[in-house]
C-alpha cells in the first residue's frame, strides 16, 4: 500500500526536520555602507531593512520578565567594561539572545565587538543564517542572507583557507538562489579538502534533496549522521530513503531518530508513520 502523502510526512516531522533549502529567493550581491565593521554594512537593497535597535526592541517584547531582567543586568554591566571583559560580556549577551531564538540580535552583538577576526565574522554569519532559516517574515530573509554572505566573505578575507567560512558562504549562495551552482562548487571544494566536513556535507545533501538527487543526498546525510547523530539528520535520511522507495531503511532511520526525541506526541506520530511505511 502506498505510504501516506508527503504533506502528512512533513507535518509529522515538522519539529525534527530542518527545512533550509530556500532556493527560490532572489538576492542581489552584498552592498557596502557605514555599518559596525567592514563587511557588516547595512543592506541597501529593496528588501526589508534590519537594524540592531529595532530587533532588540522586538525581541524584548516577547521575552519573559526573567529573561529581560537578565539582559538588563548584562547591559548595565557592559556599560562599565572595556577591553577583554567587554568582549566577553558582549558574547554573553549574544548567547542569551541566541538561546531564546533571537538570532538576528545575537549576530549584531557578535559584530559590535572590537575584535576583527575570522572567528567573530563566522559567529555572526552563522547567527544570521539561523535567523533567515527561522524567520517567519519573508521580507527579511533576503537581507539576512545578504548579511550572512557578507560576514562569511569578511571571514575569508581574514583567513582565505578557512573551510567553515567557505562552507558557510557556499550555503548562503545556494540559499540565495541566484547562482546556486557557484555555491555548490564552493561546497564541493570544501569536501575535496575535508571529506568529513559536517556543514558542507549537510548542505550538499539538502541541495541534492531539493534537486531530486536522492541517492546523493543519502550519502551526504549518512556522513553527517556518523559525525553528529541527532533527530534532524535521521529525519532527513528517512525522507531521502523513502523517496528512493527504500521504506525499510526509512523505518530504520526513524527508529534512530526516536532515540533523540522526548516529546511523546512526536513519538506517537513517528510510530504511526512507521506503521504506514510497513503496509
Amino acid at each position: 500500500m502506498q505510504s501516506i502523502k508527503k504533506s502528512q510526512w512533513l507535518i509529522v516531522l515538522a519539529i525534527i526536520i530542518i527545512m533550509t533549502a530556500l532556493l527560490t529567493l532572489d538576492l542581489k550581491p552584498p552592498g557596502t555602507g557605514n555599518g559596525m565593521r567592514a563587511g557588516a554594512a547595512e543592506n541597501k537593497s529593496a528588501a526589508a531593512d534590519i537594524s540592531m535597535d529595532t530587533e532588540i526592541a522586538a525581541a524584548k517584547k516577547v521575552f519573559a520578565d526573567n529573561t529581560n531582567n537578565t539582559i538588563l543586568q548584562l547591559e548595565n554591566e557592559l556599560s562599565d567594561l572595556s577591553g577583554n571583559e567587554k568582549e566577553l560580556k558582549i558574547k554573553e549577551l549574544a548567547e542569551v539572545y541566541a538561546n531564546n531564538n533571537q538570532f538576528t540580535v545575537a549576530a549584531f552583538y557578535y559584530l559590535s565587538g572590537s575584535e576583527d577576526d575570522a572567528k567573530e565574522y563566522i559567529l555572526a554569519a552563522e547567527a544570521f543564517r539561523k535567523a533567515y532559516k527561522n524567520n517567519s517574515d519573508s521580507s527579511k530573509i533576503p537581507t539576512l542572507i545578504e548579511k550572512a554572505t557578507t560576514c562569511f566573505q569578511s571571514a575569508l578575507e581574514k583567513e582565505p583557507n578557512n573551510l567553515d567560512a567557505k562552507s558557510g558562504l557556499g550555503s548562503c549562495i545556494v540559499d540565495a538562489g541566484q547562482n546556486p551552482m557557484q555555491g555548490i562548487q564552493l561546497l564541493l571544494g570544501v569536501v575535496k579538502v575535508d571529506s568529513l566536513n559536517l556543514n558542507a556535507n549537510l548542505n550538499l545533501g539538502l541541495f541534492s534533496m531539493k534537486s531530486g538527487q536522492f541517492d546523493k543526498a543519502i550519502k551526504r546525510f549518512e556522513t553527517v549522521a556518523k559525525l553528529k547523530p541527532n533527530a534532524e539528520i535521521y529525519g532527513m535520511l528517512a525522507d531521502a530513503y523513502e523517496q528512493t522507495g527504500n521504506n525499510e531503511a526509512a523505518i530504520a532511520a526513524l527508529k534512530k531518530a526516536k532515540a533523540y526525541i522526548i516529546d511523546k506526541d512526536i513519538l506517537v506520530n513517528i510510530d504511526n508513520y512507521i506503521k504506514n511505511l510497513k503496509k
